[in-house]
């Protein structure tokens, strides 16, 4: 377990430190974040994929913790998850792809023939709207049909899930700028890139 805790903090760090990095609101004089910043487009572009594919690698460890007993593990998944706006993925897993694999009701199942593009945007918007639909059903199970509006919103996960991500958004914003932030959102789209690309890999062909 070590090599996948190494993993996640490998990533976190490597995010946190890309964060500060770009951030036009605070000024760093240190070398490692001021010097080698980006000076052209080529160097935006291999510095943002590099940093995608540790992001990857971060996502991978994270599916990894989600299936293991330990709640410190979960968590620690959950955590490794957020930076790309995927913590749902931990439930959606389980209990959507693990029981529905390679049926046309699978999310993370490429279809034959399915360009990445269409799997990626397919399966960011799926494995969404399947939580939220689960969530539904299991909030109603719970409280009954007759449960008001309010029960599906605040004993619903998904919404805890998008208040994490807002409160992210929020920190990096007032913490270091606008500049920080916009990275993040691509950083979180290079992230979602490569975890798409290997779950396409990987379940290609239905």
């Amino acid at each position: 377990m070590v090599p996948v805790y190494c993993t996640i903090a490998g990533g976190t760090i490597s995010w946190l430190w890309a964060l500060c990095l770009f951030s036009d609101e605070v000024e760093f004089n240190t070398y490692y974040l001021k010097t080698v910043r980006p000076q052209n487009w080529t160097q935006w572009i291999i510095l943002l994929y590099a940093l995608g594919f540790i992001s990857s690698l971060q996502t991978q460890a994270s599916h990894e913790l989600i299936h293991r007993r330990e709640g410190f593990n979960k968590a620690l998944g959950m955590f490794g998850l957020m930076n790309i706006h995927y913590i749902h993925f931990k439930d959606e897993h389980v209990m959507g792809h693990h029981k529905q694999l390679a049926t046309i009701e699978d999310s993370s199942t490429s279809r034959l023939n399915e360009s990445i593009y269409t799997y990626m945007v397919r399966e960011v918007y799926s494995t969404n709207k399947s939580m939220w639909l689960r969530e539904f059903a299991r909030i109603k199970k719970q409280h009954g049909s007759e449960c008001p509006t309010i029960a599906y919103i605040l004993f619903n996960k998904m919404t805890w899930y998008y208040v994490i991500y807002i409160c992210m958004w929020v920190s990096i914003y007032l913490l270091l700028g606008a500049s920080s932030l916009k990275f993040h959102f691509i950083y979180g789209i290079y992230g979602l890139w490569y975890q798409c690309f290997a779950n396409y890999m990987t379940h290609y062909g239905l």
